[in-house]
């Protein structure tokens, strides 16, 4: 490329920056979802967030599902995934009409994309979509068993679904998290306080969120504090219940029961201990 062809780019890039900033800063760009996307945009998402995932997928053959883990994949998918994506005879619920962009029908999902990419996307989520993260939520067996059945889904009908889902309630109930298997992890434990919403009520030093909506006090300097909730003792222990179990420490409290297991939460607590006061 010559020196003149080089610049003529470099000046292109410039513009368009300049142009998107104007756009930006004038409020030209209308971000309100019932104004949707171009179709390169829709385009360029869908192939910036395939390629992604699929770096990402897990390698090899999935994991062996026995008929309860099975079973919780079922309700699972009727009980979660439904509720976004619709299921045979069974509409999205009325919020993810509004979303933009619209959560896809999963009978697409099962029939075009690789069981690995779908246990990547549901296990990990996808970022400027709505679709959220379950890795701390469910554990990876039962994500796997969620990924093969909307393999399956696409052969479904609408009354073999509804038996499906009606014989499965029998078989199996949808648990919070697994046993912790592993070592307290400070990095994890940054990430499973984001993903529990944390950071939505509490200002977190570092992460974005607490500024604007601070219902509750900031976490800054909360791993060295003498006492944490006011009156309790700031010991790993009392951290774990108030994690989990905010009401039985202090009925009444605003603080809710946000599901966290007991990895993430000891993965939490690793990562508040690190939050201490300069």
């Amino acid at each position: 490329m010559t020196f003149r062809g080089a610049l003529i780019g470099a000046t292109i890039v410039v513009l368009g920056l300049l142009g998107a900033f104007v756009a930006a800063q004038t409020g030209l760009y209308d971000a309100a979802a019932t104004s949707p996307h171009f179709a390169l945009t829709y385009d360029i998402i869908h192939w910036v967030g395939v390629r992604s995932i699929d770096s990402r997928a897990p390698k090899g053959q999935m994991p062996a599902i026995d008929a309860a883990t099975a079973a919780r994949g079922v309700l699972a998918y009727d009980r979660v995934c439904a509720n976004c994506h619709g299921a045979p005879g069974r509409a999205r619920n009325a919020f993810a009409e509004g979303m933009n962009p619209a959560p896809p029908p999963l009978q697409f999902v099962g029939r075009e994309w690789p069981v690995a990419r779908i246990f990547q996307a549901t296990a990990r989520g996808v970022k400027m979509t709505g679709m959220p993260a379950f890795t701390f939520r469910m554990s990876d067996a039962d994500i796997w068993a969620v990924a093969a059945f909307v393999k399956k889904l696409p052969t479904i009908g609408v009354q073999d679904y509804r038996a499906l889902v009606t014989a499965m309630k029998d078989q199996a109930t949808l648990p919070r998290v697994p046993p912790p298997a592993q070592a307290p992890d400070a990095s994890r434990g940054r990430i499973a306080l984001m993903q529990h919403g944390c950071a939505s009520c509490h200002a977190v030093p570092g992460l974005p969120g607490g500024r604007e909506a601070q219902t509750g006090p900031s976490l800054a300097g909360v791993g060295g504090r003498a006492v944490i909730a006011g009156e309790l003792a700031n010991t790993d222990l009392n951290l774990a219940l108030w994690i989990q179990h905010p009401n039985l420490l202090r009925p009444g409290s605003a603080m809710p029961d946000m599901r966290v297991g007991p990895q993430a939460t000891a993965d939490i607590i690793a990562y508040l201990r690190t939050l201490k006061d300069p």
